[in-house]
């Protein structure tokens, strides 16, 4: 067997050791990077924010956007689990810019959220800082401008920036979130300059606060989203609702992985729980992903089972649905499985049905 001496191009080629870079080079190395790598990821909102972002949430006209994010306020501040999906690994305080509400109805909406967790929303209260900003537009601020020989007055976006930095580390919010951008805007959703002015503006809020911004944004009539190209290049994550009364929406973003849950479509089912005067109404919103997408026909005998016995019964514990044949543990797993599907709720009085339809085809 005839053995061929390796070619001159196969032969590894001997290159001399690089020399550091000097003082004061605009080059830098990766290898304290790569030797020290964690592959552990920094969560705000696990399986779907990662790091600090600027986040953009599109979706239809009146389809839930802004009780999404008051949703993600009180999960912040409460430190629990954002749609029942997301565990908020950052909790703490929220700055909160709503041009859209006002003080009566966000506090109404805050306060039947809070009830949903089982908390009262005068515990939690103290720690959203909320501006209510009609009028306001958040935009990039060049320099210090002068005009007739004194300084400019800063812009909303400089004064609050500055108020940001002078916070001490743990007054400092844990999430920004503005709604909706077009009332933020300085000129119109299809001028590029104004949307990049904007995005320039809420860089200055993020780098002085250190932390996600997140903000609502509306589909047009023709089913897109509204505004320039812009929109696109500048948000790091974006959540875009498809044009439906109950979107379902999808994610991209540099920072998502294929393993992450919002990698996934989902859809978010809310659901209100009123009373004649307010006193005992709450709200509670849940995601609610394509895989989990089955009809009343996918279920098993015993889970549907239990299912009448929660609509007949009431409230009741997953022992007192077993006192038939089922086996409580048998019970619990079909309880879980409901209520990852939206069928059942966990209440302050027991498990009973939800109000609100979240399987399709049904």
């Amino acid at each position: 067997m005839t053995v061929r001496a390796p070619s001159i191009a196969q032969l590894p080629v001997a290159r001399p050791k690089r020399l550091p870079k000097p003082n004061g080079s605009m080059m830098t190395s990766l290898r304290s990077w790569v030797e020290n790598f964690d592959a552990e990821r920094d969560w705000f909102a696990q399986g779907m924010i990662e790091g600090t972002p600027t986040v953009l949430v599109i979706g239809p006209e009146k389809s839930g956007k802004s009780w999404l994010l008051q949703e993600l306020i009180v999960a912040t501040i409460c430190g629990d689990s954002f749609l029942g999906r997301f565990p908020i690994q950052r909790p703490g305080p929220v700055l909160y810019l709503d041009a859209e509400y006002g003080q009566h109805e966000t506090a109404r909406r805050i306060i039947r959220l809070a009830r949903a967790r089982g908390r009262d929303a005068t515990e939690i209260i103290d720690d959203l800082d909320y501006i209510y900003a009609r009028g306001w537009t958040i935009k990039y601020e060049r320099g210090e401008e002068k005009r007739d020989g004194k300084q400019a007055t800063p812009n909303q976006t400089v004064r609050l920036a500055s108020e940001l930095r002078a916070l001490p580390d743990h007054e400092k919010p844990s999430l920004i979130v503005v709604d909706p951008l077009r009332n933020f805007l300085a000129g119109s959703e299809n001028d590029a300059d104004a949307v990049v002015e904007f995005f320039l503006g809420l860089e200055v809020l993020k780098t002085s606060a250190q932390c996600p911004i997140v903000v609502a944004h509306h589909l047009n009539k023709a089913g897109g989203y509204s505004g320039s190209r812009a929109l696109l290049g500048r948000a790091d994550l974006i959540i875009e609702g498809s044009d439906e009364r109950e979107p379902w929406y999808s994610a991209i973003g540099r920072t998502i992985r294929r393993g992450d849950a919002v990698a996934e479509r989902f859809t978010v089912a809310i659901e209100h729980v009123d009373d004649a005067d307010d006193a005992k109404a709450k709200t509670i919103l849940r995601a609610r992903f394509t895989s989990e997408n089955r009809t009343k026909a996918d279920l098993g005998k015993t889970t549907l089972r239990v299912l009448e016995l929660v609509k007949e019964q009431g409230p009741c514990s997953a022992r007192q649905l077993s006192l038939g044949k089922l086996a409580v543990g048998k019970v619990s797993e079909c309880l879980k499985e409901l209520e990852v599907l939206g069928r059942v709720r966990r209440g302050s009085k027991g498990w009973e049905a939800s109000i609100t339809e979240v399987i399709s085809n049904d």
